[in-house]
């Protein structure tokens, strides 16, 4: 079967529609997915950026404390004799600056058990630092508060950890960033 040259133009002139159909279809499928993609880098840097970031982080890595005790999975902490109601006081006392508190007691098996608690001298204090003595060699857990939902160690505060588990290596660093919510550090 032989075509005239109309209808072979024609034949033509509609593979050319079919492929300007095709890569139009692509096109318009590659636009799609460059901007659902330009989206997410806008929502992404919106809404997880600083400090936003720092407290979802803050909440993988911290725990909640329930009765009184928080539990890490490996081991758990926990308060008695009234030293959790004790910390609750001393946290909302003033809740403006970061507070600090040594927390005294045993290690037994995967528990730390903390009867006692006292308060260092502080050198400094502010909204989101504080300086204060070295806690004692008796001390289990060196325990400082973060402003609210901030609940990652800073370098600091890591320096600190290292430096008391020269003298003291079964220390924890404990960092308290709401009224039940613990981040822990060994």
């Amino acid at each position: 079967m032989q075509l005239s040259s109309g209808a072979y133009m024609k034949k033509v002139e509609d593979i050319k529609e079919e492929v300007v159909e095709e890569e139009s279809s692509i096109k318009k499928i590659l636009i799609l997915i460059v901007g659902i993609f330009i989206v997410l880098l806008i929502i992404s840097f919106v809404f997880v950026t600083f400090p936003i970031a720092d407290i979802i982080e803050g909440k993988s890595e911290s725990r909640i404390i329930t009765n009184n005790t928080i539990n890490l999975g490996n081991f758990s902490i926990v308060l008695e004799n009234g030293t959790y109601e004790t910390l609750q006081k001393i946290y909302f006392s003033n809740p403006k600056v970061e507070m600090s508190a040594c927390l005294l007691g045993k290690k037994e098996g995967d528990y730390y058990l903390v009867n006692d608690l006292y308060r260092p001298r502080v050198f400094s204090q502010a909204f989101n630092e504080i300086l204060f003595e070295a806690c004692s060699n008796e001390t289990i857990i060196i325990l400082h508060s973060h402003p609210y939902k901030h609940c990652i160690a800073s370098e600091t505060d890591i320096e600190t950890l290292n430096k008391t588990k020269q003298q003291n290596p079964g220390v924890l660093m404990v960092i308290m960033c709401e009224a039940k919510r613990f981040a822990v550090y060994s």
